[in-house]
């Protein structure tokens, strides 16, 4: 057989040979062969024990070894045959990939599939396993590996409760695909939930709900002044228990401070001290984020040197330093120490600190030192009880831990969600604790993926803790953080729970809108189906919030279509349009002629809640209840604000166009309140009748600038029409006026599709209407529109969203 030029290979394999051959020389065999990293089946005893998460995570670190590295996955289905198998593995890669993993996914357990597709199955990875090379003898379509390394995971549906499923699946291997039980090996996704970014920012809140630190109050205060003053001496340089110096892992320490605390507009500084002062920053103000990153930049490119322990004069400097503004807002000095200073100093930093002002505080850390000296710092952060202070004198350890928890109590007067983190990292047996405290009672251990669920749901809210300023900033409400977790966790448990059958009008529903309106600003709304209804105690609690703009909604506004579209308008980040009242209104919802409810708009906010946290959403329903229109409806009302920038961008293009042709004096200005377009209408009609049997230098300007403005839109507008860049274009006034037409109409790429699943389906038809659905999303990837595609079934309806990354 050959593989890819120039190398030649002669593999003695043949079908004669082949089917003579003791299956248990397999294994060997393709072991001896240099292209095969490995080959794995993953497995559970289970569904949703999180087997293609682990498989993905392991193509991950393989990426990340190799950044070369050509990743898919291949599903085994009903339909699957030997050329789909071919097609699939040619498409994935081409001869100059050097490393290819690839995931076989079979959808059904083997003992499902056909014994036709079985026999192909096993026909395509014995040659592929083998020989390297599979061809399919209808088509005489083939694929040859050549040198390329694979991994090769194939992933099997759960498959029994027994509790050796290994034992088990290679019994069924043996059965169905020997060469797969021979060759590969078998191992269970790890039972432990996986710990995440999103999971550990979800159990940093569960920690703050349960230890009481989420109703943790805050004082407004304006821009504040923080410096560190950091002991470099030669104690310094002493490596901790993860082998770094004590000097590195204070400033890892400092560098979390920052990253938490110095925010645009806070003054910051930094001076590193042994028996030499150094001021390696400058008290300066952070102006944005580009100088806030080179701040960071130079705390984190700190240098030890070594030397001395000449505290007492750093400290007299950052006073002195830090005094010159005399700063409205807290000003925080953050020392860290290791050591004994010179006492002749101290009398002088004694005075400096008495007369400082009194919103002046000094926190210090200070590592293992002597009792009488810890007291001796004590008195100093409290400045000497002179004024009332917030300073702290906090002892350490030298060790990583103690200073990281030193560190963390340095966090009592930052905004509520940026000191929790500082309350300590959670380890992943921590997080995985608070997780199954709060997790509802209905989901397994093994269900990794109804975990995965509820971690997404409460992640979005979080993100509303992370920037909501009446939370960060609550200086009154004693309850605030905990009234708001207990609503979403109690939300996150009815969205990943099986029943969602609900009769509004007989029971209350009630659940918080997030206003992501104004960006980073969100904030929290309310929604209920019948507040009448409410418990007493519920209404007291939604009272007690007292945030801006959220109140309970009554009957009679649940009933009004202003509350509706101010509701659907704060959810989905769509603006309202000003209507003739005065009030605003939702014009799309006018415009489709679509009658909005209660009951729909509860709907569309559960569904909006799914897609927004890329959770699969399958809406069941008999015929005539309007599944279809609602799911069109949140299409359009999803991409109706890009639809709206888009017309407006469309007539700042009209007129641009028509000042241009103004400078150029091919059309007269016009006082008239007419549109840009009408008035370029008007002037080529003009322009044709004084110019019969020519083509007039207007209309050919008109088309160049029309050409020029296509080409810098957006991806989601309608390609031009055939012709219009064409050599021989026909730049006659008719045709000229509908190139304007065209042009005006803002006509967009389709992003709402509909495929009605019956019987009568065929393959060949899926595959196009996806191949349309692909085609779309991939053009109009850089739009930022959303795509919705909607399988409409006899009675089930499943939607399927699909963004930019499709």
């Amino acid at each position: 057989m050959l593989h890819s030029s120039p190398s030649v290979e002669h593999i003695i394999w043949n079908e004669v040979a082949f089917k003579g051959l003791n299956i248990d020389r397999w294994k060997s065999c393709i072991n001896e062969q240099s292209n095969f990293n490995s080959i794995t089946v993953v497995t559970s005893s289970v569904h949703s024990t999180g087997k293609t998460r682990f498989v993905y995570k392991e193509m991950d670190k393989l990426q990340s070894d190799d950044g070369n590295l050509v990743r898919g996955s291949i599903c085994i289905h009903e339909g699957t045959s030997l050329d789909s198998l071919i097609q699939s593995l040619n498409n994935f890669r081409t001869i100059t990939d050097s490393h290819v993993a690839i995931h076989f996914s079979f959808m059904l357990p083997l003992e499902s599939y056909s014994s036709r597709l079985l026999t192909e199955l096993n026909y395509f990875f014995n040659h592929f396993l083998l020989t390297r090379c599979v061809k399919s003898h209808r088509t005489g379509d083939s694929f040859a590996m050549g040198w390329t390394k694979w991994n090769i995971f194939i992933e099997l549906p759960g498959c029994t409760l027994e509790n050796t499923p290994e034992i088990y699946v290679d019994k069924l291997l043996s059965q169905y695909l020997p060469i797969i039980s021979v060759c590969a090996s078998i191992v269970l996704p790890p039972n432990s939930f996986d710990i995440d970014s999103k999971a550990r920012r979800v159990s940093t809140y569960l920690r703050a709900y349960k230890d009481g630190t989420i109703n943790r109050k805050f004082e407004i205060a304006a821009p504040k002044q923080l410096m560190f003053v950091i002991d470099d001496s030669g104690s310094m340089g002493a490596s901790f228990d993860d082998g770094r110096t004590a000097f590195a892992v204070a400033i890892s320490n400092a560098l979390e401070i920052f990253d938490s605390h110095v925010h645009i507009g806070d003054f910051f500084g930094t001076i590193i001290f042994s028996n030499i002062v150094r001021v390696v920053i400058p008290i300066t103000q952070v102006r944005d984020d580009t100088h806030k990153q080179f701040l960071r930049n130079s705390l984190a490119n700190s240098r030890f040197s070594n030397g001395g322990t000449s505290m007492y004069i750093a400290l007299n400097s950052a006073i002195a330093i830090l005094q010159e503004g005399r700063n409205r807002g807290d000003t925080w000095i953050i020392c860290l120490t290791d050591g004994v200073s010179d006492s002749k100093e101290y009398d002088d930093l004694r005075r400096a600190l008495i007369q400082s002002a009194a919103n002046l505080h000094v926190m210090m850390v200070g590592v293992n030192l002597y009792l009488d000296y810890q007291d001796q710092m004590k008195s100093l952060c409290e400045k000497f009880e002179v004024h009332d202070t917030k300073g702290i004198f906090i002892p350490s350890q030298a060790n990583v831990e103690s200073l990281r928890q030193a560190f963390g109590a340095i966090a009592a007067r930052i905004p509520v969600s940026q000191t929790f983190e500082l309350d300590g990292v959670l380890s992943d047996e921590e997080c995985t604790t608070y997780i199954n405290a709060y997790l509802p009672v209905f989901v397994s251990d093994q269900d990794m993926l109804r975990k995965r669920f509820w971690i997404e749901f409460l992640f979005r809210r979080v993100k509303v803790f992370d920037e909501n300023e009446a939370f960060n900033y609550n200086e009154s409400n004693d309850n605030l953080g905990s009234s708001l977790i207990e609503v979403m966790l109690q939300e996150a448990e009815r969205l990943i729970s099986t029943e969602h059958n609900k009769r509004w009008k007989e029971s209350n529903h009630e659940q918080l809108i997030y206003d992501f309106t104004s960006v980073g600003s969100p904030e929290f709304r309310l929604i209920c189906t019948a507040p009448d209804l409410m418990t007493e105690e519920s209404l007291k609690r939604y009272k007690a919030l007292d945030l801006p703009g959220f109140y309970v909604p009554t009957a009679i506004q649940l009933r009004d279509r202003t509350t509706l579209d101010r509701f659907l308008s704060q959810a989905l980040n769509v603006p309202l349009a000003e209507s003739d009242d005065g009030l605003g209104r939702l014009q799309c919802i006018d415009d489709n002629r679509f009658v909005l409810t209660l009951d729909f708009v509860i709907k569309m906010l559960n569904m909006h809640e799914r897609i927004s946290c890329r959770i699969p959403c399958i809406i069941e329903g008999e015929t005539g209840v309007s599944k279809t229109a609602l799911t069109k409806m949140y299409s359009i009302l999803r991409n109706s604000s890009l639809t709206q920038k888009l017309q407006e961008d469309t007539d700042k293009e009209l007129q641009s166009i028509v000042d241009n042709l103004k400078k150029m004096n091919l059309i007269e200005d016009s006082n008239d309140e007419t549109s840009s377009k009408d008035n370029l209408r008007a002037a080529i009609k003009n322009s044709s009748s004084e110019n019969l049997g020519t083509i007039p230098q207007l209309n050919i300007e008109v088309c160049r600038l029309l050409l020029e403005s296509s080409r810098s839109r957006s991806s989601i507008f309608m390609n031009n029409p055939v012709g219009w860049l064409s050599d021989n274009f026909n730049a006659d006034s008719r045709t000229v006026i509908e190139m304007l037409d065209w042009f005006a109409s803002s006509i967009l790429e389709r992003t709402f599709f509909e495929l009605n699943v019956d019987a009568s389906l065929t393959e060949g038809q899926i595959v196009d209407f996806f191949d349309d659905v692909c085609r779309t999303a991939r053009k109009v990837e850089d739009s930022g529109a959303l795509v919705v595609v909607f399988l409409d079934g006899k009675q089930k309806l499943a939607l399927i969203w699909i963004n930019s990354s499709i």
